[in-house]
């Protein structure tokens, strides 16, 4: 059993990975793919002076969506290996931030 337990802790998300600002590489409402191999994490901040939307999309399913006045909200998803993922807005946000564990 202590076999397989460690097999499987080595493969989970966070064990050997690490948080990477992947901001200057990125742009709303562009499909991206996780070629990684393993479960790639994402948190991606998300900043207006006026009400916006974000929507996180994986393999083409909404996985979160956020609405927030003036301010700052963030969107925080799990990807599987293979799959797509997108971000899109409603209204005029900005990223100043986009990190992804890989």
């Amino acid at each position: 059993m202590s076999i397989y337990l460690s097999s499987v802790v080595s493969l989970g998300i966070g064990y050997s990975q690490t948080w990477y600002n992947v901001t200057s590489s990125r742009s709303v409402s562009t499909t991206y793919y996780n070629t990684t191999g393993r479960v790639l994490g994402l948190s991606i901040l998300i900043t207006d002076t006026t009400t916006f939307e974000g929507h996180l999309y994986v393999n083409g399913e909404e996985v979160q969506w956020v609405k927030s006045g003036a301010g700052a909200d963030t969107l925080f998803g799990i990807v599987p290996p293979g799959y797509s993922y997108r971000v899109t807005f409603v209204g005029t946000p900005t990223i100043p931030v986009w990190n992804e564990l890989y």
